[in-house]
C-alpha cells in the first residue's frame, strides 16, 4: 500500500478507547469507543463488550450520542449517556438489548456505581446545600408527582419535583454575586451555587434519596463489598485556600459519615479492599504543594488510620502523567487490591513511560505491564488475575490490551485507527543528556519521511520545532501526538523532551523548576536541543521554531525574550503576566503561590518584583521572533486576557505578531474542543511555521 503524509482532516477519522471496565467473574469487559461525530459538531461515543476467550468484541449500543461506562455488574452495564438531553444513567443488560434509563434527575448525575447487594444505583448529582433535587418532565408519574420517595430501607434526605420557576427565572438577566475565591472553574464556568452529593435511586421505581448534604463536594466514592457502606473522598474546610481532602465512610443504612483521615492528605480514588476493612487511596502530602508525588495509601476503617504503602527504593510518581493530544481526561481507577489484600495494582510515571506495577505491603514493586509505552487506562480481576489496559505508544494512538492471570502472556484485543496504514509514520528516537549540572535529562526526535515546504533538494538540511509540554509537573511520554506527526508530514524534525519541574524522574526533579520559571527549566529545554542538532547533523539549527501551551506557552514566550535564535513560535493557551494570573485564573491565588515558591509570609504584594521578573511580559522589548499567539475565548486556567496583553504590548512595539482567538473554547482545546476548531488550530500552526521557518 502506498503510503501518503498526514493531513489536518485526519482528525476526524481517529478512534479514542475509553476506560475498559470487567465484568465480576473477569470473563469479558465492556470499553467505549469515541470518534468525530457525523456533523463534526462535536463527538459520539459507543459502548463494546470483549469476550476475554475468544478476543470477539461485540458492539452494545450505536447512535449519534456520548456512552460512558459508570460501572459493570451481574445485572448489565451502568451507563452515562446524553441520549436523553441532561447525562442520566442507565443499565444495559449484558446479554444484550435496550439500555433502560434508570435516573431522571434534573440536570442529570455525573457518576454512578451498583450497589453490590443489587437493587439500587449510587450516583454522584449536583444540587444546591438544603435543596431537594428535581425530576425531569418525562420522568416517571409517580415521581412528577412529588413527594416524599423512599425504597424501604434507606434513610436521608428525600428528593422532591419541583416546579418550573428555574424556566422563568432564565428569562431575566440577574447579577452575579461573589463570595469565594473558587468561584469559576476552567470547562464549567461560573460556580452556580451547587454541591456534588451523593444519593441512590432504586432500580425498579427510579426513587431517589439523597445520602449526603452540606457546603461541600463529594469528589469520587465506591462501594463496600457487601454495598452497605460507602467510601468517598471530600473537602470539608471552607477555606479555598485549604485543599487537603478527607476520606469518609457512610453507612448506608442510616445515611451517617465517618471520618477516617486527619485532614493532613489530600486523597483520591478510594476502593474498598476484599473483605471490605480497608481502602486504598492515592493521596499526597503536599509537602512540595502541587509538584508532590502521588502515593497509595491504604485506611484502617475500624482504627480510623492511614498509612502510606512505601516500596523500597521506588523514587517515582504512582499516577500516569504522560501527555498527547490524543485524548482528554479519561477515568482511571483507583489501586486496585488482589484477592488476597496483600498488594495493589497501580500505575506508575518513569522516564517518559507509564507501566503497571503491583505494590506489595512488604515493600515489594511487581512491574507487570513495561516497555516504551504509556498505560493511561487499566482494570483488574481479583477472581482471575487478567488485566486490561489502554495504551499508547509513538505509532499507536491507543488500542486495549489483556495480561493473562499468568502477569506474562499479552495479547492485544482491539485495532484502531487501521487507517495510519495509509499514512507515513515519523519515527521517533529517545535520547539523554545532561544539563548544565549533571543532571540527567530525556528527550526525543522526530524525523520526517519528506523535505519541508521550500527545500529545494533531498540534501537541503531539516528545519526543526521545538515543542516544550504544559503542566510543568507533568512529562513527555511514549505516546502517539498527532500535532507532532502533522509537523512531520510538512518536513519539520520535531524535538522535545522533558525539563526539570517534569514528572518521572523523582521528587527532587518535579520540585526543581517551583521558585525558578524560567531559570534551569529554560537552559534543559535548550540543552535538549542542542544535543538533538549534535546528536543529528541533518537538522538545520538555523531554521528553528518553538511552541507550547499553558506552561509550554509560558516558556515560549520566556524563550523569545531571552534569545533570537528561532526563525517563529506559536504561544498557546500562555501565561504573559503572572501579577494579573494570580487574580484572574481559576487557579491563579493557589497555583502562583505554589510555583513561585512562597514562603507563608510573602504574598503578591510584598514580593511583586518576584511575579514581574517571572512574567515573559516584562520582556517583550528584547522579542524578536515573530509570534503567533493562539488562545481559546473560554480559557480560565490561563485567561484569554494574558493573550491579550501580550499582542497589544507587542503590536504596540510594531512587532511581527497575530493573535487567533478561539469561541466557544476552554483550556482544553487541544484535546478535548470542537473538532473543526482543533483542526484550524492544526492549520494556523503548521502555516505559520512554513511561512516563517
Amino acid at each position: 500500500m502506498e503510503q501518503t503524509p498526514f493531513v489536518r482532516e485526519d482528525l476526524y477519522r481517529f478512534e479514542w478507547l475509553g476506560a475498559p471496565r470487567m465484568t465480576p467473574d473477569g470473563t469479558r469487559f465492556a470499553y467505549a469507543k469515541k470518534t468525530v461525530a457525523s456533523d463534526r459538531q462535536g463527538y459520539r461515543s459507543e459502548i463494546f463488550v470483549a469476550d476475554v476467550a475468544t478476543g470477539i468484541s461485540t458492539p452494545f449500543t450505536h447512535g449519534d450520542h456520548n456512552d460512558r461506562i459508570a460501572d459493570i455488574s451481574d445485572e448489565g452495564i451502568v451507563l452515562l449517556s446524553d441520549r436523553a438531553g441532561d447525562t442520566q444513567a442507565y443499565l444495559l443488560p449484558l446479554a444484550g438489548g435496550e439500555a433502560r434509563q434508570i435516573t431522571f434527575i434534573k440536570g442529570g448525575v455525573t457518576d454512578a456505581a451498583m450497589s453490590p447487594g443489587g437493587g439500587r444505583l449510587f450516583v454522584l448529582l449536583r444540587i444546591k446545600e438544603g435543596e431537594q433535587v428535581k425530576y425531569t418532565s418525562d420522568a416517571p408519574e409517580h415521581l412528577r408527582q412529588g413527594g416524599d420517595h423512599t425504597d424501604g430501607t434507606d434513610s436521608g434526605t428525600p428528593l422532591r419535583h419541583g416546579g418550573s420557576s428555574d424556566a422563568d427565572a432564565k428569562t431575566q438577566p440577574t447579577p452575579y454575586e461573589v463570595k469565594r475565591l473558587s468561584y469559576k472553574a476552567n470547562g464549567s464556568g461560573l460556580w452556580d451555587g451547587k454541591y456534588t452529593q451523593l444519593a441512590t435511586v432504586d432500580l425498579v421505581t427510579s426513587d431517589a434519596r439523597q445520602l449526603t448534604d452540606g457546603p461541600f463536594h463529594v469528589q469520587e466514592f465506591c462501594c463496600s463489598p457487601d454495598g452497605a457502606k460507602v467510601a468517598y473522598t471530600s473537602k470539608r474546610d471552607p477555606d479555598d485556600r485549604a485543599f487537603f481532602r478527607d476520606l469518609y465512610v457512610l453507612d448506608v443504612a442510616t445515611a451517617l459519615s465517618v471520618k477516617v483521615s486527619d485532614s493532613n492528605l489530600s486523597l483520591s480514588a478510594p476502593v474498598f479492599s476484599p473483605d471490605g476493612r480497608e481502602i486504598a487511596c492515592f493521596g499526597s502530602d503536599m509537602e512540595f504543594a502541587g509538584a508532590t508525588q502521588t502515593a497509595v495509601y491504604i485506611a484502617d476503617i475500624a482504627m480510623k488510620s492511614l498509612s502510606r504503602l512505601e516500596p523500597r527504593d521506588f523514587a517515582y510518581e504512582l499516577a500516569a502523567s504522560g501527555m498527547s493530544d490524543m485524548r482528554g481526561h479519561e477515568h482511571a481507577p483507583g489501586p486496585l487490591f488482589t484477592a488476597d489484600g496483600a498488594a495493589v495494582l497501580a500505575p506508575y510515571s518513569a522516564k517518559g513511560s507509564v507501566s503497571l506495577a503491583f505494590f506489595y505491603r512488604d515493600g515489594r514493586v511487581g512491574s507487570v505491564v513495561q516497555g516504551d509505552r504509556e498505560v493511561f487506562t487499566y482494570d483488574f480481576s481479583p477472581r482471575t488475575g487478567g488485566i486490561v489496559f489502554a495504551a499508547t505508544d509513538p505509532g499507536n494512538p491507543n488500542n486495549l490490551y489483556y495480561l493473562e492471570p499468568d502477569h506474562v502472556t499479552e495479547r492485544q484485543f482491539t485495532a484502531t485507527n487501521e487507517w495510519l496504514q495509509e499514512r507515513t509514520l515519523a519515527p521517533v528516537t529517545s535520547f539523554a543528556v545532561a544539563g548544565e549540572d549533571g543532571q540527567e535529562l530525556q528527550g526525543w526526535c522526530m524525523m520526517p519521511q519528506q523535505p519541508a515546504h521550500g527545500n529545494k533538494s533531498e540534501a537541503a538540511k531539516t528545519p526543526v520545532v521545538l515543542q516544550v509540554h504544559g503542566g510543568p509537573h507533568a512529562m513527555y511520554s511514549y505516546s502517539f501526538v498527532f500535532e507532532f506527526q502533522l509537523l512531520a508530514a510538512a518536513g519539520f524534525a520535531v524535538v522535545y523532551g522533558n525539563p526539570r519541574g517534569s514528572c518521572g524522574y523523582g521528587q527532587a526533579f518535579v520540585d526543581a523548576c517551583r521558585g525558578d520559571y524560567g531559570g534551569a527549566d529554560y537552559r534543559d529545554i535548550m540543552t535538549i536541543l542542542d544535543s538533538a542538532l549534535a546528536a543529528w547533523p541533518t537538522l538545520d539549527g538555523d531554521r528553528i521554531g518553538v511552541t507550547g501551551g499553558s506552561y509550554g506557552g509560558f516558556m515560549t514566550n520566556w524563550i523569545v525574550g531571552h534569545t533570537n535564535r528561532f526563525k517563529a513560535a506559536v504561544t498557546q493557551r500562555s501565561i504573559s503576566n503572572w501579577i494579573s494570573f494570580n487574580g484572574v485564573s481559576d487557579i491563579g491565588f493557589y497555583f502562583t503561590e505554589w510555583e513561585m515558591k512562597w514562603s507563608s509570609h510573602q504574598t503578591p504584594w510584598t514580593d511583586i518584583e518576584k511575579l514581574w521578573n517571572h512574567s515573559p511580559l516584562k520582556y517583550v522589548s528584547a522579542v524578536e521572533t515573530p509570534l503567533l499567539i493562539l488562545h481559546g475565548e473560554d480559557d480560565l486556567r490561563c485567561p484569554i486576557e494574558q493573550a491579550e496583553q501580550l499582542f497589544v504590548a507587542l503590536r504596540v512595539l510594531d512587532k511581527e505578531v497575530e493573535f487567533v482567538r478561539f469561541p466557544k473554547s476552554n483550556h482544553d482545546l487541544s484535546r478535548t474542543g470542537h473538532p473543526q476548531l482543533r483542526v484550524e488550530r492544526y492549520r494556523y500552526m503548521t502555516e505559520w511555521f512554513e511561512r516563517f521557518v
